[in-house]
Formats: C-alpha cells, sequence, structure tokens
C-alpha cells in the first residue's frame, strides 16, 4: 500500500487580519503549550485463570508542568493511589 500523501502545513491567518482577542489567544497557547501533558493511567488486574496481570486503562487526563523538577499539576481521574 502506498504510503498517505503528506498534510501541508496549516497556514497562519494575516496576523493583520484577527482581532486583539485572537492575537492574545495565539501568544498564550504558543507560550504555554509546551508544558501542557496528557496522562494516560492503568492498574494491572489478574484474571482468577491466568496467572500474569495484565495492564487495563483506568483513566486518562490532562495538566501542565508546573516547576522545573517535572511536578505535574492535574485534576485526579485515575484510580486512588493505594489502588495503583
Amino acid at each position: 500500500a502506498a504510503a498517505p500523501p503528506a498534510l501541508a502545513p496549516a497556514r497562519r491567518a494575516d496576523a493583520s487580519a484577527l482581532s486583539a482577542a485572537e492575537t492574545e489567544t495565539i501568544a498564550l497557547f504558543e507560550k504555554a503549550t509546551k508544558s501542557v501533558v496528557f496522562i494516560d493511567t492503568f492498574v494491572e488486574r489478574r484474571d482468577q485463570v491466568a496467572a500474569p496481570a495484565v495492564e487495563v486503562p483506568a483513566g486518562t487526563g490532562s495538566g501542565f508542568v508546573w516547576d522545573a523538577d517535572g511536578h505535574v499539576v492535574t485534576v485526579s481521574r485515575g484510580p486512588p493511589a493505594d489502588v495503583v
């Protein structure tokens, strides 16, 4: 099978045609986007018949990097810490 055609990069609208709010939103996005994270959480489950544990999805979410140490702030959407 042939590879799908490459997508052309999105073109940004002429900045002079944007409102002040749109320009500010774009600037905020460009500044903050590098700190946004996507989070997947998994838990181990054991089947009564199968011996090895398997990881099953437990939740997803997003957050942001808080500091240079890499701490992430998010709303808890996964299992309680004692379950993981």
